[in-house]
């Protein structure tokens, strides 16, 4: 783990092996499991990626009112309780002049890198990407108003790499003020329901990104509560516009090509590279 503070700011790069995937138990036409297998492979042969976490919340950088906070930095809202007023507050500070999409893509390729994953949207809803259906995005809410997620897409295709998303289904934002609070911690859940409004919210989002980012490899969902019916039609928003994106499993109810471990865990498999 490297971590980058430029502009005030802290871009965390987090370096990932990709080891031995296992398809999920999900029920799909025979000519459709051959296209997912295949994909799968294609994926599974890219071996290393890198895995870009960066987001509104690197501007505190896991500090809150000269208070170091524990656990997640990325989760700083829930963990330092956070009123929602203040914390959309931060995307206003969000300024990453000195943000190079070249230079990273170069350092990943040189690394021998194959791909590159991006926080398109974490738990607090910011958006790193242009999105028609929010203002809290990189390019209404931030005096940078870039599309880091298009800059990201454009090295990587100038360089030859593949380009990942990843996409949270709990949003603080969009559910605010009607977040679910574990009453454990009574802190903001990362295992919330996902009502109608924001299951059609996020398909909207996942047209967007399969749509306006060339050819994307992999789909990393994380955490929340979907339905069956609901992971079924958001992965197959992702599949239909793009057959050969592979989906993780935490889009959950058996809907993903691959296993997620929890996070700082690796399974260990016969076959690893």
């Amino acid at each position: 783990m490297q971590r980058i503070k430029e502009v005030g700011l802290a871009m965390l790069l987090l370096f990932a092996l990709n080891v031995s995937p296992v398809l999920g138990t999900k029920k799909v036409a025979k000519s459709f499991d051959k296209d997912r297998t295949e994909a799968l492979k294609e994926w599974k042969d890219l071996k290393f990626g890198m895995f870009i976490h960066w987001g509104i919340y690197s501007i505190p950088a896991g500090v809150w009112n000269g208070k170091q906070i524990e656990k997640l930095g990325e989760q700083i809202q829930r963990h330092a309780h956070i009123p929602n007023d203040e914390y959309m507050a931060l995307a206003s500070q969000f300024n990453p002049v000195k943000f190079d999409a070249d230079a990273v893509v170069k350092l990943a390729k040189n690394t021998g890198m194959k791909y590159i994953v991006l926080t398109a949207k974490h738990h607090d809803g910011f958006c790193m990407f242009e999105s028609q259906y929010t203002d809290f995005d990189i390019l209404d809410a931030t005096p940078y108003g870039k599309d880091i997620l298009k800059e990201l897409a454009q090295a990587c295709k100038k360089y030859g790499l593949k380009l990942g998303i990843y996409y949270s289904t709990p949003d603080w934002h969009f559910n605010y003020p009607n977040v679910e609070v574990n009453p454990d911690d009574n802190k903001i859940s990362v295992f919330g329901k996902v009502s109608k409004a924001n299951e059609d919210y996020q398909a909207n989002q996942l047209k967007e990104l399969m749509s306006n980012y060339g050819d994307i490899v992999e789909l990393f969902f994380d955490m929340g509560e979907p339905t069956a019916d609901q992971s079924e039609r958001f992965a197959n928003v992702v599949h239909n516009l793009q057959p050969q994106c592979v989906i993780n499993g935490r889009i959950m109810n058996n809907q993903g090509d691959f296993i997620t471990m929890p996070d700082n865990h690796v399974q260990m498999f016969q076959s690893i590279l």
